[in-house]
């Protein structure tokens, strides 16, 4: 617990959401956790600020603000593990959930993925996967390659060969850049719907986009830059609202979910097209 206040309140309700998310319905819970999964709430009731107050005065000191504001929104809170148990993969062809081996922390599934060679052109990226709301997943690659938009192939239609996909790419400006980036591109039934790419101050789009994903509005002109951090946060805020999806942030930088490792996003070299593999040998 820290000394300073902490917005319990919004952590703790995401935090029950993300974990009855992750439920299905042939698990088997204790009545505690079967109760938290319907009621889609791990805590408790609220601590009164008397029965605080007592607990101070039996032990002869104060609480920290985070603590006391922590017991404000619930006297404690049910074990769901040191993480989401985000232990599912995308549904496959059958609508079936398929899994990819033991869970691993973010830094295992790097190691486990590197095999020593890296091509500019085999961006076959190592991503976590998970549960991104009702009848979504997700998968998560925390250190992409550069982007390039002359060779990038979104996946977004293999994607949603059984049913809708949304893939987003963003990343903050860096000193040699092109200049901040987001993109975004939908697909419905193995076919692209519509799609965007805002990198500095280009933006390209294609496809029907609807108003609340309209770059124009996302990303509105402001010295000579179209990407910006506050444009990059609208845009997620929409992406969320208009599917209805969340990324479980703390499942993904602290927690241990299942991986796998994607096709290639970049496409293959063209005629007259070079390309660099490095191998790294240790001994």
């Amino acid at each position: 617990m820290t000394d300073t206040a902490f917005d319990w309140r919004c952590f703790l309700e995401r935090w029950s959401e993300e974990w009855a998310d992750t439920c299905r319905p042939e698990d088997v819970l204790g009545a505690g956790e079967e109760a938290a999964r319907r009621t889609r709430r791990l805590g408790f009731e609220p601590a009164s600020p008397a029965r605080i107050q007592a607990m101070e005065e039996r032990l002869g000191m104060r609480m920290p603000p985070s603590y006391r504001e922590f017991l404000a929104v619930t006297d404690g809170q049910r074990n769901a593990g040191a993480s989401c148990p985000y232990s599912v993969a995308p549904r496959g062809p059958d609508g079936s959930w398929t899994t990819s081996g033991s869970p691993r922390t973010r830094w295992e599934a790097e190691r486990a993925a590197w095999t020593g060679t890296s091509s500019s052109y085999d961006d076959k990226a190592p991503v976590a996967i998970g549960r991104a709301g009702p009848d979504w997943a997700f998968a998560f690659d925390a250190r992409p390659q550069p982007f390039h938009e002359g060779r990038f192939v979104s996946p977004v239609g293999a994607a949603s060969q059984a049913g809708r996909a949304v893939v987003v790419w963003c990343a903050p400006d860096r000193p040699g850049s092109p200049g901040g980036l987001f993109h975004l591109s939908v697909a419905e039934g193995g076919a692209e719907c519509h799609a965007f790419t805002v990198q500095g101050a280009t933006v390209r789009r294609s496809g029907d986009i609807p108003p609340a994903l309209d770059p124009d509005r996302l990303f509105p002109p402001r010295a000579g830059e179209l990407f910006s951090a506050s444009g990059h946060r609208r845009a997620l805020a929409a992406v969320t609202a208009e599917f209805g999806v969340a990324l479980p942030r703390f499942a993904l930088t602290r927690g241990r979910l299942h991986t796998l490792t994607t096709a290639s996003w970049t496409r293959p070299p063209g005629s007259g097209e070079g390309y660099l593999t490095t191998a790294v040998t240790l001994r």
